[in-house]
């Protein structure tokens, strides 16, 4: 998961929070499936080991991975759950940018530059995997933005470090 806000809200509908401490989900507590027949068919699929247990392993992950507790909420008949990043993160995954590239295009971005001079910098030759793999990722990220936004595939198109760059820039170096 990439956080590029101050919060990643979950919503889980027709669960009600138990009052009775002030974050009773991230303390040992009985759980009671609201459909035992779909419980019992996530189990048998291996996609839950038991029930009752989900919170306090994410508890447990987010301490082992030095990131703040989740927050719980009961909201009109539902569960919100709130992951606070302790940081500006970006996750490797296949087909995205790793940090270091991350860093190394939004660094020489901070004046606009051509696709072929960021290609040029990756030592990269061919379109299609620079756009799909390196380009693309970065703007749905939006952390670097078109400078004509209306027409991508103008012989002028630029691309430049949003402030979105510049934060995840001073994150990853702070």
């Amino acid at each position: 998961m990439i956080a590029w806000r101050s919060q990643t809200p979950g919503r889980c509908p027709s669960i009600s929070l138990r009052r009775s401490s002030s974050n009773p989900t991230i303390q040992p507590h009985h759980s009671r499936p609201w459909n035992p027949l779909i419980a019992q068919a996530f189990y048998r699929r291996g996609i839950i080991e038991s029930w009752g247990r989900g919170t306090l392993k994410i508890r447990d992950q987010l301490a082992k991975a030095g990131l703040p507790a989740p927050e719980f909420e009961s909201e009109h008949g539902e569960v919100v759950v709130r992951f606070r990043p302790a940081r500006l993160v970006a996750v490797p995954r296949p087909g995205r940018p790793t940090a270091e590239v991350t860093a190394e295009v939004l660094a020489y971005c901070q004046e606009p530059r051509r696709s072929s001079e960021i290609m040029t910098l990756l030592g990269l030759r061919h379109w299609r995997t620079f756009q799909t793999n390196y380009l693309n990722p970065l703007l749905e990220a939006g952390l670097l933005a078109r400078t004509v936004p209306d027409k991508p595939r103008s012989s002028k198109q630029r691309y430049v470090t949003t402030g979105l760059g510049d934060q995840w820039l001073s994150a990853r170096s702070g």
